[in-house]
């Protein structure tokens, strides 16, 4: 999963931001209580604002899920410049 991850962190490199966070350590609880982790991986995806937009997925998602979720994303955020 996470060579796949890592592709797409490159395909959207300046567009989107990855941030990946460690379950195990006790200083990422307060961001795993917000977005509600209950397991991996998961993947939120938050706005400019850090929003959450859409729903969370859990487990092995499909690459053209990811995909297909990001270029929404991505195209809604060019969409709305001026």
């Amino acid at each position: 999963m996470m060579p796949m991850v890592h592709g797409l962190e490159k395909r959207y490199a300046g567009q989107v931001d990855f941030l990946y966070l460690n379950v195990e350590d006790d200083r990422t609880a307060d961001v795993q209580q917000r977005f509600d982790c209950k397991g991996t991986p998961l993947f939120v995806f938050v706005d400019a604002a850090g929003t959450p937009v859409g729903k969370p997925r859990y487990g092995l998602v499909p690459e053209k899920e990811l995909i297909a979720t990001l270029d929404a994303l991505v195209s809604t955020v060019a969409g709305s410049s001026p």
